[in-house]
């Protein structure tokens, strides 16, 4: 019987220094022409056996570089070309763009200016290829500080901005001559002062804090046909905000008696529109509101870190980097049965020899109340943050999933997603070249007993075989999801596992090598799990993959 060697990537060096060689000159100390076992291929200055002075290398996926080096490192002035068209010509550091340099995006978009860790970083230029220009502070590739933003259609925003958006003091120009000063928040208006907090509200508001309405109009003793004013509600609450029609009606603030707080749109029956709401206990509902009711919610997205290159582990050899999260015991949502379990039982398999024999500093296991989402997205960070240019990193995750979203145990139902975006972030800022995440939400399934270990040549050869498909492939990310947006994942009694992973492990097993070649690649096992996972559950079921990859990246070698 066939067993999988699941990401039995760890090519010994020996092997991949048996495969280098020195086409052409001295590559030792010398000009010459070096043929890596990846297939790059550098021309150019060698000084004791690395790279220094100046050459080209030629990437296995198309880049190209041409320009300075210092002891293996991109270091200095030089030139980047993509695959796709993008162009930099600039600063290195470490083989990172550093310093300053321009960026020609092949849709047409220039950046011009500083760079940290490959991301635009502190002050710079970038012209759209809509014939918007914004000249100002950029953070991680994002605009982010004071900055302008010169539209094509003639209008200009001055101030600050947050993650792309207009956020904090700001002035808009428009083309009617209309100028507008004030402060932004999410790339809206808000209004010409910000929200400030300044004084106590009376026992009956809690522990809310009020803004000074002692220059509003009190709408309880006149009339407030427009305009902005407060009201006293009969239980004690209190509305400061727009009026119409002498009724509270628009953008405004409720200052509920019980403690809670709302902030948006205001309509005859309460909340009406976009706002967000403020519980006493400390909950917060952000969302689109209906007389009161809400009917679609929001989540503010809270900018993460994400990996920038200064923990790297270079290494010749290939590793598998590895996060394993499995979460059963939730406060706010159904419990689990087999998640839990099964995120040690996938854990035990990386620790094995057809795993990869995963060193312990390469995984970490969150299972449970570990399993948050800050401690989640730390220990991404930490992992595949190490990974270089040779390595795998790959996430299992096991527990309930909502449309975009998996759910850490300490979801309550409105804050702490893990959104799929996030995730994606995350993974293609690792510099590894092969990156996958499996993730069965709702349910996950159990994992078969591990084979006995094989023989050393068994194992040299399986490697060399799954070095030489790593070599072919592109790389990439994909996300395999166990159902679409609008579906559940369902758990099977009779196989006590979920439905998903029952197949995904059938499917690493060998069933989904539709070519016989040994090698179970990436699109061969998304197709393998869709056939069978829908047709298994008639239809109610139907996995997904999402990403940028290489359809021929191999996930697993047969024996």
């Amino acid at each position: 019987m066939k067993s999988l060697a699941f990401f039995s990537l760890f090519l010994l060096f020996s092997v991949q220094k048996a495969n280098a060689q020195c086409l052409s000159g001295n590559c030792y100390n010398g000009i010459g022409t070096y043929l890596y076992p990846s297939g790059a291929k550098f021309s150019g200055h060698f000084s004791e056996g690395k790279i220094n002075g100046y050459g080209r290398l030629v990437f296995s996926d198309g880049r190209i570089y041409e320009g300075e080096w210092k002891n293996h490192y991109r270091s200095g002035k030089g030139v980047m070309h993509f695959p796709k068209g993008d162009t930099y010509k600039g600063n290195f550091k470490k083989s990172k763009f550093y310093g300053f340099g321009t960026m020609e995006y092949a849709n047409g978009d220039v950046y011009q200016g500083s760079w940290k860790q490959d991301f635009p970083n502190g002050k710079g230029q970038m012209t759209y290829h809509n014939g918007d220009v914004y000249d100002g502070q950029f953070r991680a590739g994002r605009l982010h500080g004071q900055g302008t933003m010169q539209y094509a259609n003639g209008e200009k925003y001055v101030g600050q901005w947050k993650a792309n958006k207009k956020e904090g003091k700001g002035t808009f120009y428009m083309t009617n001559g209309e100028v507008i000063v004030g402060f932004w928040g999410q790339d809206e208006y808000v209004g010409e002062q910000p929200q400030v907090v300044i004084e106590s509200d009376n026992a009956s508001q809690g522990t809310n804090n009020v803004e000074n309405t002692s220059m509003l109009r009190n709408c309880n003793t006149g009339f407030c046909g427009s305009g902005r004013g407060k009201y006293k509600y009969t239980d004690g609450s209190m509305y400061v905000g727009e009026f119409s029609g002498g009724i509270p009606r628009g953008e405004g603030i409720c200052y509920y008696a019980n403690g809670d707080k709302y902030v948006g749109d205001w309509g005859i029956a309460g909340p009406n529109g976009n706002g967000v709401y403020y519980f006493h206990n400390g909950r917060v509902a952000n969302g689109i509101w209906s007389d009161g009711r809400l009917v679609q919610t929001q989540e503010e997205i809270t900018p993460i870190d994400i990996p920038d290159g200064s923990n790297i582990d270079y290494d010749p050899a290939v590793k598998l980097w590895a996060i394993v999260i499995g979460v059963s015991q939730y406060d706010y949502l159904q419990k689990l049965k087999y998640t839990d379990d099964d995120a040690y039982r996938f854990y035990g398999f990386l620790k094995s020899p057809e795993g990869g024999s995963i060193p312990a500093e390469q995984v970490r296991v969150l299972v449970d109340e570990d399993a948050t989402r800050k401690n989640i997205l730390a220990a991404m960070n930490e992992i595949f943050g190490k990974a270089d240019d040779n390595d795998i990193v790959m996430m299992y995750y096991s527990g309930h999933g909502i449309a975009g979203s998996f759910l850490p145990v300490d979801y309550n139902g409105f804050q702490n997603k893990l959104k799929h975006e996030e995730v994606m972030a995350i993974l293609n800022a690792s510099r590894a070249k092969h990156k996958i995440c499996f993730a069965d939400a709702c349910y996950s399934g159990t994992l078969l007993a591990m084979k006995s270990a094989p023989t050393l040549i068994e194992d040299l050869a399986v490697k060399k075989r799954f070095y030489a498909a790593f070599d072919k492939s592109k790389g990439g990310t994909a996300i395999l999801l166990s159902s679409q947006g609008d579906e559940v994942s369902l758990e099977d009694q009779g196989l006590r596992q979920g439905v998903y992973t029952h197949f995904l492990i059938r499917g690493l097993k060998g069933e989904a090598d539709a070519d016989a070649d040994k090698i179970i690649e990436v699109d061969e096992l998304y197709q393998y799990l869709e056939k069978n996972v829908h047709d298994y559950t008639a239809g109610i079921q139907t996995p997904v993959i999402k990403g940028q990859y290489d359809k021929m990246m191999p996930v697993g070698v047969l024996r």
